[in-house]
């Protein structure tokens, strides 16, 4: 049962919209269902990617009935995190719930969240019971978030999703410090004190087809060990100390009993191939570090364009 006081704050819904005419219309109703029970104040951000379809005409349409819903189209496709960021900077809720605009995140379990969050957490994510993903989507997903669980090792035991609940703090939090190229999960467990989650249900995909791509999950992958750790870097570091301590090795083998020479200069060629390739991946990670250095300590600047918005 959700405390009176709960029932009393405003709470925000975040939807980064991209190619959903067909389940915006069905999404806004349930929502509006859900929380006119559960609060006396909300609002609906719905932040539009950019999308090919008539997504932003339904948006428009959904304004003009309830001013409660708030629109923001981008001027470029610039992916799901950078589309909830923006809509971060736009809501004004105590709660600030992100749902995905596929439906597969059922609005009716938005309570379960608020629950959850009584419990003095700053974050709560919703986690399906059971994943109604493809196959190879959830392998990338179990992928991504062993990756995470080494960078944030204080929240191994905390899973994620982008179905999530955040109070005003944590919001705040998140928007003094961005670090861009944007990984949303990894930002939040960034500024999180207190994380949690808890199970929710999720539904087969209503409409269309996901967005979702090896491709796509490479990118993220690259985004976070690059911009939100320092794991590539230490790897080389370690990979190269190995290499000096094999190079010392020989040195000592041959003084100790000389090879004859072509053995030698095998390995020696073997061994200064894999130095030279390493090098060159070396120098391209270190690259990559400068960047995000010149970024964290350059002016900030947001990682979307808006070329609409009625709020």
């Amino acid at each position: 049962m959700i405390r009176e006081n709960i029932k009393l704050m405003m709470i925000s819904i975040v939807i980064p919209v991209f190619n959903s005419e067909n389940s915006l219309e069905e999404l806004y109703l349930r929502l509006k269902e859900v929380l006119m029970l559960y609060c006396d104040d909300f609002e609906i951000i719905m932040v539009d990617d950019c999308s090919r379809d008539g997504s932003f005409k339904i948006m428009q349409s959904l304004r003009s009935r309830d001013q409660r819903v708030k629109i923001i189209r981008l001027g470029t496709n610039s992916g799901q995190h950078n589309a909830t960021f923006c809509g971060f900077n736009y809501c004004q809720g105590d709660y600030v719930v992100t749902i995905d605009d596929d439906l597969q995140h059922p609005p009716e379990e938005i309570p379960v969240l608020l629950g959850k969050m009584e419990a003095g957490y700053d974050v709560v994510f919703g986690i399906p019971q059971q994943k109604q993903h493809s196959l190879y989507r959830n392998w990338g997903t179990i992928l991504i978030d062993k990756w995470i669980s080494l960078i944030f090792p204080q929240s191994v035991q905390i899973k994620r999703s982008s179905f999530r609940i955040l109070n005003r703090k944590l919001i705040e939090r998140i928007l003094s410090r961005p670090r861009t190229p944007l990984y949303m999960a990894a930002l939040i467990l960034l500024n999180s004190s207190k994380p949690g989650n808890v199970e929710v249900r999720h539904e087969n995909r209503k409409y269309g087809k996901s967005n979702y791509s090896i491709r796509k999950s490479i990118i993220m992958t690259r985004t976070l060990l690059i911009y939100h750790s320092c794991l590539p870097l230490k790897a080389v570091g370690l990979f190269l100390k190995f290499l000096f301590f094999i190079a010392i090795i020989l040195f000592f083998i041959n003084n100790l009993k000389p090879w004859d020479a072509g053995t030698m200069s095998l390995t020696m060629s073997i061994l200064l191939m894999i130095i030279a390739g390493l090098s060159g991946i070396s120098l391209a990670i270190i690259g990559e570090y400068i960047k995000r250095l010149h970024k964290e300590t350059a002016q900030p600047v947001l990682p979307y364009i808006i070329s609409e918005i009625d709020i």
